[in-house]
């Protein structure tokens, strides 16, 4: 085991570093002084990635929707999805999908309704009375 853990800028993904930077205005996030240093390939994916997703320019500016990109809380490849969905007049279901993805919610229990339940109690319609499905 390792006496130390790993730097967590050296083991997620820095789309969202290199954007927040990048809309600071730190042109050259390579040379970045970083208190730990990525590895420059992965600093690299993350600037590629960026340009594929039109937050940044061939310059490596940053667009403005890099610009808004940036304001949400969310990874930016979720925000480009939900900002694409918005423009496309979707908005709940992507919301909802982002939401899950970041907070880590994948289940929504609803309680059914009397009608749909038939009869049944309340612990037999959602589980045993001792928590097990």
């Amino acid at each position: 085991m390792q006496e130390y853990t790993i730097p967590e800028i050296q083991r997620t993904s820095l789309t969202a570093v290199i954007l927040t930077l990048k809309c600071l205005e730190v042109h050259d996030v390579i040379r970045f002084s970083y208190l730990d240093h990525p590895e420059e390939r992965f600093t690299l994916e993350a600037l590629k990635w960026l340009y594929q997703c039109d937050a940044i320019d061939r310059r490596g500016k940053v667009t403005q929707l890099g610009e808004l990109m940036v304001e949400f809380p969310l990874p930016p490849g979720l925000t480009r999805a939900l900002l694409q969905a918005v423009s496309l007049g979707f908005e709940e279901p992507p919301a909802a999908c982002s939401h899950h993805a970041v907070c880590g919610e994948h289940f929504h229990q609803t309680r059914p309704s009397r009608e749909a339940e038939g009869g049944r109690s309340e612990a037999q319609a959602v589980g045993s009375a001792d928590g097990q499905l």
